[in-house]
């Protein structure tokens, strides 16, 4: 190990995502807050030693972003974080080539014989989050980018366009059997104790995909952000900043809530481009990209159809979904730019400037992400936060109808507190899969069978963990889904914040009933728990909006 710190399991491991939430909301620079907890949560580490602190938070920076294996070819192609960031580079200067030779304009007027009112051009926002639910990551960055021209037409606030992307990206792809969660989760589930064989440290025997198939209707936080987003557009609800940004897009045609313009994240389109443009100039490049990233994913995990061995599921089981990433966006990169030069859309000498302009604007972003890895890393490996609130799990287990409500509230908490959903399920993992084997008063290994609540409670730790997610500053595609909208990101995490807020008490309430009525049947706990939340949270955000827009009209008559 590079170093040789005291670990942490303390109430001073909350101190420091508290201090990088403060320090971002008050300064409203979330690079300085992410800083602030880095440097804190050192301290806190080493025992308060300034030059210990120095070595641990260049470690935590250097490691968490594998910026340390550019040292080494092998050591590259081991790379997991690196090659998101690589592919995040390579999304936006896909995105400012297809914009430079007019794709993106090209599409807008295509969309204009569909799109023709506000809320279609929110739905077209959702069907695209739909579509591209292989990857959050993809999704976050793709869809904010390619609907901004779109929405912008109709005056959507760009709060309203990542609160769209957001909501639609790590809660979608949880719940797609076919996405680059996939892998993770069931990586999860193997690593801590749920295998098809029995040896040693095996708690319960079952194959992690049928295990993750049963959870998935359990998955109640996702499932009500999607039923929740359909009823915000279908209905047009708006209140708290959102409803203050709409009105003032509608009166100024800001949509940055009176604040400045937020860095286009697409490149300027030349007037020759413009008058020659045709969607395919938007589409090919596009569906290069999605199908090339299945492709990578599949091959990743050696699919048979690709050469290799595995079927279908083995291959998602076995895929580098951050592998694949990066070979979709370094190969999509090379095709498109070999396409618009043939298109003669640019010159050889407009690459070195495109290339640099989507570089450009994707910096501030990879800054912030390896800030918060950073942080994440410190959170989980040295002060050991997610253990210590884990512990209040241990503690209420003899309260049964406590415990999914509890457990979706306190991954909610560690997610939001370190901004990572992966981190928090493989950090909750294993105190909870013990306590549910405790249920069956078996011995380990026990069947899958005989622990019934094993799904149920698997189901509130993952809806915790998205919830905390997103509603995280610190969260990746917190960061992402503001850079591609163009929105301000402490506009954009304050405005969801009021429509998560609803959302994640009516989870909480449902998971409640659940847990009542699952002891008498596991389908009507199911169905009892999902309606609750689902059913409250829609009445909490009629309420919401029924409460501001009364108070709009009672203003309007004075």
């Amino acid at each position: 190990m590079w170093y040789d710190f005291v670990m942490q399991n303390t109430f001073l491991s909350l101190v420091p995502p508290f201090i990088a939430l403060g320090t971002a909301f008050f300064s409203r620079r979330i690079v300085v807050g992410l800083v602030c907890g880095i440097a804190t949560g050192a301290l806190i580490a080493t025992d308060w030693s300034i030059p210990a602190a120095i070595q641990l938070s260049v470690n935590r920076l250097i490691h968490s972003s594998d910026l340390w294996r550019l040292a080494s070819w092998d050591a590259f192609w081991q790379s997991s974080n690196l090659f998101i960031l690589i592919f995040l580079l390579a999304l936006s200067i896909i995105i400012a080539l297809i914009s430079y030779a007019g794709g993106v304009f090209a599409y807008v007027n295509w969309s204009k014989k569909y799109i023709r009112s506000a809320k279609t051009a929110q739905f077209a926002s959702m069907i695209l989050s739909y579509c591209l639910c292989i990857d959050d990551y993809f999704s976050s960055l793709t869809v904010g980018s390619v609907m901004q021209p779109i929405t912008d037409r109709y005056k959507i606030p760009r709060v309203k366009l990542s609160f769209l992307v957001d909501s639609l990206a790590a809660p979608v792809v949880i719940l797609c059997p076919i996405s680059s969660w996939l892998a993770g989760i069931l990586g999860f589930l193997k690593e801590y104790g749920i295998k098809q064989t029995s040896s040693p440290g095996t708690f319960i025997i079952a194959d992690p995909f049928f295990v993750y198939l049963t959870l998935l209707p359990f998955l109640f936080y996702p499932l009500v952000v999607l039923a929740s987003t359909f009823f915000i557009v279908r209905c047009a609800i708006s209140f708290g900043p959102m409803y203050q940004q709409e009105q003032i897009a509608h009166k100024t045609n800001n949509l940055f809530g009176g604040k400045s313009l937020v860095n286009s994240s697409t490149q300027e389109t030349p007037q020759e481009n413009r008058n020659r443009a045709q969607v395919i100039d938007f589409l090919v490049p596009v569906l290069f990209l999605i199908f090339g990233t299945i492709f990578a994913i599949l091959g990743s995990g050696r699919f048979v159809l690709l050469g290799g061995h595995n079927g279908l599921f083995a291959a998602l089981q076995q895929a580098n979904a951050a592998k694949a990433l990066f070979l979709s966006g370094t190969i999509t990169v090379i095709f498109i730019t070999i396409f618009f030069l043939a298109r003669k859309r640019m010159k050889i000498r407009d690459i070195p400037s495109l290339y640099h302009a989507g570089i450009r604007l994707m910096m501030s972003t990879i800054l912030m992400l390896i800030c918060a890895w950073a942080l994440g890393d410190i959170l989980r490996l040295d002060l050991l936060t997610g253990q210590y609130i884990g512990t209040f799990i241990s503690a209420s287990s003899s309260s049964f109808f406590l415990i999914a409500p509890l457990l979706f509230l306190l991954a909610l908490f560690i997610a939001f507190s370190i901004g990572s959903s992966w981190a928090t399920m493989a950090i909750m993992l294993p105190i909870v899969i013990p306590i549910v084997v405790s249920f069956a008063q078996l011995p380990t290994p026990v069947p899958f069978e005989q622990v019934p609540l094993l799904s149920f409670m698997l189901g509130a730790l993952f809806s915790g963990a998205v919830a905390g997610n997103h509603i995280s500053p610190l969260a990746d595609t917190t960061l992402m889904s503001a850079r591609s909208a163009g929105a301000h990101l402490t506009d954009h995490v304050h405005a969801q914040l009021w429509y998560a807020v609803p959302m994640i008490i009516a989870t909480t309430l449902g998971f409640f009933v659940a847990s009542f009525m699952i002891t008498y049947s596991r389908t009507l706990g199911w169905l009892c728990g999902i309606t609750t939340s689902i059913g409250i949270s829609i009445l909490l955000l009629s309420l919401l909006n029924h409460v501001v827009h009364k108070k709009s009209i009672g203003k309007s008559h004075e």
